[in-house]
């Protein structure tokens, strides 16, 4: 099975990790539950990659992750987190080595 998170190439390999509180941290920034209320416009994919990626850097910042979007690109971010959604809700509980989403 895979597991719960999925790593990324950017600056450097980096963990989108969309736990608990990853997702509760972003739908109280975006004032939305998800996935129920998530639309997937760029500023919801922005602060839920932004709470993915501050799971395992807890430093990172909202503009840092702005520049990803636009240095990396939309669809390597879009693409990483959508992978990263998807393991969210069916994930298990062992956790094991990620998958470079590149």
């Amino acid at each position: 099975m895979k597991p719960p998170f999925v790593l990324i190439e950017l600056d450097k390999t980096r963990t989108l990790k969309l736990n608990t509180a990853a997702i509760m941290r972003a739908e109280e920034k975006l004032g939305i539950r998800i996935p129920q209320e998530f639309g997937g416009g760029t500023g919801e994919l922005v602060i839920l990659m932004w709470s993915a990626l501050k799971e395992d850097t807890p430093a990172i910042t909202i503009s840092q992750v702005q520049g990803f979007f636009d240095e990396y690109g939309y669809e390597t971010c879009a693409n990483a987190l959508g992978e990263a959604i998807q393991r969210a809700y069916t994930a298990t509980k062992t956790e094991g080595d990620g998958e470079k989403n590149e």
